[in-house]
């Protein structure tokens, strides 16, 4: 949880730094890294994530995303215990955006996701992975109209397995 709110402090500062940066022509390609937390069935895992970006138009792009989890939690089976976490996320996406304030869009995201799992005990461990659609909505705000922003995402994974939900906010800088 820690290192979420670093994460988390650390975007909201370069944020805050872009304020009094000079507006600058956005290119057509973006990076964004930032932190958020996914709820698999009540059980919350933090996890980083970066993507990156290109920007067919004003309204449209395309986007990959690829995440690591940060954090385990211990569950006791039978008499053993076994640590679990989420071990990667990765997705390829179809993005809209509007406008719906000054410097500030409206974002979507349709596409294809996988969430891969670990789960150890001792010497012994297993990956799994689980693949589906994800969509997902946010907001993105460049102050001043300039290169660097934030942005803010809810995102639903339907994975063959059952369903998984991620809130996450980024630092997003466009070239």
């Amino acid at each position: 949880m820690v290192k979420i709110v670093t994460v988390l402090a650390a975007s909201a500062l370069l944020a805050g730094m872009a304020v009094s940066a000079q507006a600058q022509d956005a290119g057509s390609t973006y990076l964004q890294v930032g932190g958020g937390q996914v709820d698999a069935d009540g059980e919350k895992f933090g996890v980083i994530q970066a993507a990156g970006g290109y920007n067919f138009n004003r309204n449209f792009a395309v986007e990959a995303e690829f995440g690591l989890g940060l954090t385990e939690k211990t569950y006791r089976v039978g008499t053993v215990n076994v640590d679990a976490k989420i071990k990667h996320t990765a997705g390829i996406y179809l993005v809209g955006s509007a406008p719906i304030g000054e410097n500030l869009d409206l974002v979507g995201r349709v596409g294809f996701s996988q969430v891969s799992v670990e789960a150890s005990s001792g010497n012994v461990s297993a990956d799994d992975s689980d693949t589906g659609p994800a969509y997902s909505v946010g907001l993105r705000y460049f102050p001043k109209g300039g290169v660097h922003g934030i942005r803010g995402d809810f995102t639903r994974y339907q994975l063959d397995d059952g369903s998984m939900d991620a809130v996450q906010v980024s630092y997003v800088r466009r070239f």
